[in-house]
């Protein structure tokens, strides 16, 4: 991650932690200004729940590839309720997971701009050891349910706009 990390250390002493925090927050800000210039390769309803928390706590239930259409879907729950982001003309995923059976949730997270139209999304997990990179074209973010739903990347639905 180039700007949404942040470097504590248990033995830092309250004036490092104080610089840190600072340096963070510039950093932050710094990237806001970024991201504003890339919002057109997200949905709406992507964007509203980014700017909400950038999906920081929320659970990754799974992730899935899908070879067929090029994407990667990671299904993922907050307060009781289910998410479907979906990374359409992924050029690039990679996956590092510590399988231990602990539930992983998204603690950073950091989209950047890249070459020929692409976007990078990068996620690091709670287990501070999994993290997830994808490099696509467009992301949108569909609300749905476990029970009895289809898949979300077959479906086509005009508020993906």
């Amino acid at each position: 991650m180039k700007y949404l990390y942040y470097s504590h250390d248990s033995l830092m002493n309250t004036e490092e932690r104080d610089a840190e925090t600072k340096a963070y927050f510039k950093r932050a800000e710094a990237y806001l200004e970024l991201f504003e210039t890339i919002k057109p390769f997200f949905s709406k309803k992507f964007i509203s729940e980014y700017e909400k928390a950038g999906f920081h706590d929320y659970d990754l239930l799974a992730i899935e590839r899908q070879t067929l259409n090029n994407s990667v879907v990671l299904t993922l729950s907050h307060h009781n309720k289910y998410y479907y982001l979906i990374f359409k003309n992924v050029a690039q995923f990679r996956c590092g997971m510590v399988v231990d059976g602990t539930k992983q949730q998204i603690l950073e997270y950091e989209i950047l701009p890249a070459e020929d139209g692409y976007f990078t999304h990068e996620l690091s997990l709670s287990s501070g050891k999994s993290s997830i990179f994808v490099s696509a074209k467009k992301a949108i973010l569909k609300q749905g349910s476990l029970e009895g739903s289809v898949n979300p990347v077959l479906q086509t639905d005009r508020s993906e706009q």
